[in-house]
């Protein structure tokens, strides 16, 4: 920076005339030039969806699946790092994710966890899941044991019972290093291994509950623990179902005797006749399917009202009845919104998808359904956050050099009408400030054409939907001898 006696050596500026709000005046413009250049020159990264250094091991698929769901946030270099020791912190964070828990509104202080730690959040959410030595340390960057993982996760997974002491000594049997694993590990070890979230690799048959958890380990854990979770859910809102439709069916029941004790009662309305109760499988609401779509998705050629076809390919079992939904069911559905991308800092497109009926397969009539897309595993809108980022940054770059190009043309002309309007001179200064501001006008018109990318997914592409409500599948009398079943009332 120049100083006042600095500055009075530089011709043109006489330091007679110089001034404190001059001075100021220059500072100002100085620093909104700084600003300026670190916004157009410091674009954030872009990055990946997948990790590079996953291929061949044996996590990849659990971390891809995280990844998607964005419990596993992405990294400047596109690394995993899957044989790295996970740490507190970083467990803490991805718990958080998987569990969808937030910090709770009275505030704990960890003394080694600083306020603006950009962890801090997941680690108030889940500190209740941790072991701590003190109270007032959470130890972020201390590793986590693989012995302290199966605590947390049978903790986080909260099982209805715990397992007795001989079903712990009959699964550590499983273990050549079994008898070893300490006290306080074991019944979360087999509440783990009972709920199939603990898996070893291929031809491992050892515990190692002392060792350190490397982050890919975790990542399978922690998807499997997913799934544990996911399975729980819907087994018990199907034992809620259950437990009503039998309710329902009782009282019914009951109404049926009394209406028949009555004498000339043949016509009341109020009798409901047991001959119409029906049996179903119900599948409650929350339940996930995975299809395969058949015409894919295009925000600029699709219409509002057009049908889509969602195949199933794997079978989806109810875990309370044992029914079975088999490959070649059909979801039917239509486009309920469709938004093209638009060219105003980067919108994309956007599309709604939902599902109304389901066609077993081998059977004519339909069975009405409510689903749609869980957007929060399936994106349905065009092109990444990260994406867009940087195509609005690349063409604030581009406006910005074309404005400053401009300015510089300008500035001359500014320059010389500043020094013969004022007596204190200050052209170079005005110079200096219409190429800034014409670079920062050039770089807001590049951001703010940048058009947003437009969703396109390919046909056969795999999606997964939610159901919205419950969903009841009439069962085939053959099959009411050999399923469990719910009765209507």
């Amino acid at each position: 920076m120049v100083s006042y006696f600095q500055r009075s050596a530089i011709p043109g500026i006489p330091i007679a005339r110089a001034s404190t709000r001059e001075i100021n005046v220059e500072t100002m413009f100085a620093k909104i030039l700084i600003i300026i250049l670190v916004c157009l020159f410091s674009a954030p990264p872009a990055f990946s969806a997948q990790f590079i250094d996953l291929e061949g091991d044996w996590s990849k698929d659990a971390v891809s699946k995280l990844r998607f769901r964005n419990v596993i946030a992405p990294s400047a270099d596109d690394k995993f790092n899957p044989a790295g020791q996970l740490t507190r912190s970083q467990l803490a964070e991805w718990l958080a994710k998987e569990l969808k828990i937030e910090a709770p509104t009275e505030k704990r202080n960890f003394e080694d966890v600083k306020s603006d730690d950009e962890r801090i959040g997941a680690i108030l959410a889940t500190a209740d899941y941790f072991e701590l030595e003190d109270e007032k340390k959470f130890e972020p960057d201390k590793t986590v044991t693989r012995g302290q993982l199966f605590c947390i996760l049978a903790k986080a997974l909260d099982p209805k019972s715990e397992p007795d002491e001989k079903q712990i000594a009959k699964e550590l049997a499983n273990f050549a290093d079994g008898f070893i694993v300490p006290d306080w590990a074991k019944c979360s070890l087999v509440t783990l291994c009972a709920a199939k979230v603990f898996e070893v690799a291929s031809g491992d048959h050892l515990v190692r509950a002392g060792d350190g958890a490397t982050r890919g380990e975790a990542a399978v854990l922690l998807e499997n623990f997913d799934y544990a979770k996911r399975k729980q859910l819907v087994s018990d809102a199907e034992k809620e179902a259950e437990r009503k439709e039998k309710e329902l069916a009782l009282a019914a029941e009951k109404k049926q005797t009394k209406a028949g004790a009555l004498e000339d009662d043949e016509d009341d309305p109020e009798v409901i006749s047991t001959e119409d109760t029906r049996k179903y499988v119900v599948f409650p609401r929350g339940t996930r399917f995975v299809i395969t779509i058949s015409e894919g998705l295009n925000s600029t050629k699709d219409k509002r009202g057009e049908p889509r076809q969602g195949s199933i390919k794997e079978d989806v079992l109810s875990t309370n009845s044992g029914f079975v939904i088999s490959p070649g069911s059909v979801f039917n559905g239509n486009l309920t919104s469709v938004v093209s991308a638009k060219r105003f800092f980067g919108s994309p497109g956007r599309v709604t998808l939902r599902f109304n009926e389901l066609k077993l397969h081998g059977q004519r009539e339909g069975i009405k359904t409510w689903a749609s897309v869980d957007t929060k595993r399936t994106r349905l809108v065009g092109g990444a956050r990260g994406e867009r980022s940087a195509a609005m940054m690349r063409n604030a770059k581009k406006g910005a050099g074309i404005g400053f190009l401009v300015g510089s043309v300008l500035a001359p002309a500014v320059a010389t009408a500043v020094n013969i309007a004022s007596p204190y001179g200050g052209g170079a200064l005005a110079g200096i400030a219409t190429q800034v501001a014409a670079a920062g006008v050039g770089a807001v018109i590049g951001a703010g054409v940048t058009k947003g990318q437009e969703l396109m997914i390919e046909p056969d592409a795999q999606m997964e939907i939610l159901l919205e409500r419950p969903m009841r599948i009439p069962m085939d009398k053959e099959d009411e001898e050999n399923q469990p079943v719910f009765d209507e009332e």
